[in-house]
């Protein structure tokens, strides 16, 4: 794998890819790590090009949805790799239908808009958001077309409307997912004391969804005093 690694960034230092750095870094945080051991052993495998390639055009329609975040692509795109990567693996290692260009931005905006709608079970303002709009689904991957551009278009909206990149990330970031991390590494820790473990991740898990809370509370709040310049903000 590690020979993987350098001959993907080889081709990076020789590429004329928008966001070769970004690319280049991501592979030094290792976030891709596991999918960079399927690309050769993939049922339809792909080339490394492709692969590059692919986590670019990702990229760019990241930067291109999201444009005042554009300082933070690197953070944010590695947040959207670690807690999606199920949807990322298989975006990657699948070949791109150059026929069917609907199907491969619904892959990409499913990735974007699936930490945003996990986290609705914990965050009433989402929640709210939804039932005003008539959209019921059970996730991403359960969503019409139309119901992703509407979502994807709304936390866009969001994105402007709070002027603070900080803040943004936790649009992108996913609870559960950060609750899982915890909950491995405390059962990794001395089961002596089972009632304290207990306490202490309940207590992780509470102050999670008030922190959240909180941010979200705040990017709602900006949105609500600003939405009616949204049309001046996209100019």
């Amino acid at each position: 794998m590690i020979n993987k690694k350098e001959k993907l960034k080889n081709i990076l230092l020789n590429s004329n890819l928008e966001n070769a750095l970004i690319i280049y870094r991501l592979l030094n945080k290792k976030c891709l790590d596991k999918i960079i051991v399927e690309i050769d052993n993939f049922s339809s495998p792909i080339k490394d090009e492709e692969f590059l390639e692919k986590l670019n055009l990702l990229i760019l329609k990241f930067q291109e949805t999201f444009p005042t975040l554009n300082t933070s692509t690197e953070t944010i795109m590695k947040i959207i790799i670690d807690t999606n990567s199920t949807q990322i693996r298989e975006f990657l290692l699948n070949k791109i239908n150059d026929e069917n260009q609907k199907t491969f931005l619904e892959s990409i905006y499913k990735i974007f808009i699936n930490n945003f709608i996990e986290n609705s079970k914990y965050i009433p303002n989402i929640q709210n958001v939804f039932d005003i709009n008539n959209i019921k689904f059970k996730g991403a991957n359960d969503s019409s077309y139309d119901k992703l551009l509407t979502i994807k278009d709304f936390i866009a909206d969001l994105v402007l409307c709070t002027n603070s990149n900080y803040i943004n990330l936790y649009l992108f970031d996913n609870i559960d997912y950060k609750i899982d991390v915890y909950d491995k590494k405390d059962k990794g820790r001395s089961t002596k004391n089972k009632k304290s473990n207990v306490k202490d991740f309940n207590q992780y898990k509470n102050s999670l969804i008030v922190m959240f809370n909180t941010q979200y509370n705040r990017i709602f709040d900006n949105y609500n005093n600003k939405k009616q310049y949204l049309e001046f903000f996209k100019l």
